[in-house]
């Protein structure tokens, strides 16, 4: 297990033109510094959460071209992920009931945009 981090220690600013498809969903992309983030930080069961049951509740209840998604990983090593719009209203939380995420008690945000024919995963950095 990773020791805890503080999330200024990973900033760094990514522009990035390669995507990475999502294995079980053609319409989900995202990004390399998603890639990078899930890598560093040993989460790609992020991307899994997000693309199985989140990317999915999405497209059936909600209807938007734009979300922004929050992860939120508490001491206990529970986590919630706050899914909204861009005006910072909230959908629907989802909980973690384990996470061995490093970086404890920071918000990390992501956005999911519609782009064309699929959903782009991406940091806000890359927006």
């Amino acid at each position: 297990m990773m020791d805890h981090v503080k999330l200024s220690s990973l900033a760094r600013r990514i522009r990035s033109y390669n995507l990475y498809q999502y294995w079980d969903n053609n319409k989900l992309v995202y990004t390399e510094g998603v890639h990078w983030f899930a890598d560093k930080l040993k989460c790609y069961w992020l991307i899994d959460e997000i693309g199985r049951v989140i990317f999915q509740k999405l497209l059936a209840e909600y209807f938007s071209s734009f979300y922004s998604i929050q992860l939120l990983v508490h001491a206990d090593c529970t986590a919630i992920i706050t899914v909204g719009n861009e005006n910072d209203d909230t959908y629907f939380e989802h909980k973690i009931n384990w996470t061995d995420c490093p970086i404890i008690g920071e918000p990390v945000s992501f956005y999911l945009c519609e782009s064309e024919e699929y959903y782009c995963l991406m940091l806000p950095s890359e927006y």
